[in-house]
């Protein structure tokens, strides 16, 4: 992504506004899912995936055009999820089902469900490897997943209700 649009997801309105981060103008608003949470891009910047926490998809827009060209059944309550590093996987936190889905992005299905508890909130891939960190609210913790295996490698204990999880890359 260039930064030539934020995509800002309406938990209200159910819908994605696309904002022109020159002119500082909403030129679209896309239709999508029932309580549409966080957004994320493809790495190679073509489609937009959304996580729509009140019907458990994610919506999936073409970023040429801003049509929604399909949607996909994650979880109940899909809220956060990360996109791997080669377009070929999306990972989404599921609120309801306690769990963790590893969707294809190919044939757009549900690979493999990581059943964790608590409430898994968001995800975030370790840079440089194949490690997600995924906070889970109510357990007070962050699980880290081996995304090779698919198993939950440790489980550090946070403190109360976390959220998002962002890492620094810092340059010398």
């Amino acid at each position: 992504e260039d930064g030539k649009f934020a995509y800002v997801s309406n938990v209200i309105s159910n819908e994605v506004a696309v904002v022109d981060t020159n002119t500082r103008e909403i030129i679209k608003k896309i239709p999508v899912g029932n309580i549409p949470n966080e957004n994320e891009p493809s790495i190679d910047g073509s489609k937009l995936y959304v996580a729509n926490v009140g019907d458990g998809t994610l919506s999936v827009i073409n970023l040429k055009d801003y049509n929604t060209i399909n949607i996909i059944k994650s979880g109940k309550g899909t809220h956060g999820i990360a996109v791997t590093r080669d377009d070929k996987q999306v990972w989404a936190a599921n609120w309801s089902s306690q769990d963790v889905s590893v969707i294809d992005t190919d044939t757009s299905k549900v690979i493999k469900t990581i059943k964790l508890g608590g409430v898994p909130n968001h995800l975030s891939i370790v840079p440089d490897t194949n490690i997600m960190y995924v906070s889970n609210k109510d357990l007070e913790e962050i699980e880290v997943i081996d995304m090779d295996s698919y198993e939950v490698i440790k489980k550090i204990p946070i403190g109360e209700e976390p959220h998002e999880i962002d890492f620094a890359l810092i340059k010398d």
